[in-house]
């Protein structure tokens, strides 16, 4: 589903249904569900180092790595990001229901899961997530799903990486 993301009396986001666009699999959106692959380019040698898991380890030459990276945004993190063991969900908007997007407003697409699904699910949060945000969020999802797995990063308060920086829509809702 598609909502608008809006904002009640109080300035606080909430989620608005969008009953104008309804979408369709295959024809307004595709989903990817995928594995990330870590990554560490060797400037001097024109290779690159991508690492999968602890018993696959691949080094390609740059040109062959970008020339496939290119077909699979979203799904490469920096070699140093590897503890993290990421696997992705990437829903991209597709044909029309592009142009019926406002730029000026933000969307949030939701999905509906199998509750058997989220028993093996864990969710980590990012190590810069404000503590106010974490926790109404944790409460959120423990409402939702008792047994739901969620923790904070085990680098929580120790890193900075302003990621909103450049992102000024999203900086009150972070």
């Amino acid at each position: 589903t598609l909502w608008e993301v809006g904002r009640d009396d109080t300035g606080k986001p909430i989620l608005k249904p969008n009953t104008d666009i309804v979408m369709k699999r295959d024809v307004d959106f595709s989903i990817q569900f995928k594995d990330v692959l870590y990554f560490r380019e060797n400037d001097e040698k024109g290779t690159v180092d991508i690492k999968y898991n602890t018993m696959t380890n691949y080094n390609i030459n740059k040109f062959d790595f970008d020339d496939y990276r290119k077909d699979r945004l979203g799904f490469f993190k920096s070699l140093v990001w590897y503890y993290e063991k990421e696997t992705r969900l990437l829903i991209d908007l597709v044909g029309d229901l592009r142009k019926k997007i406002d730029n000026t407003k933000t969307y949030v697409v939701t999905l509906d899961v199998d509750k058997r699904i989220l028993e093996r699910v864990s969710v980590t949060f990012a190590p810069e997530i404000k503590d106010s945000n974490r926790i109404m969020t944790e409460t959120s999802l423990k409402k939702l799903y008792p047994n739901l797995d969620v923790r904070k990063s085990q680098y929580h308060d120790t890193i900075e990486m302003h990621f909103c920086n450049k992102c000024p829509r999203l900086a009150n809702t972070i």
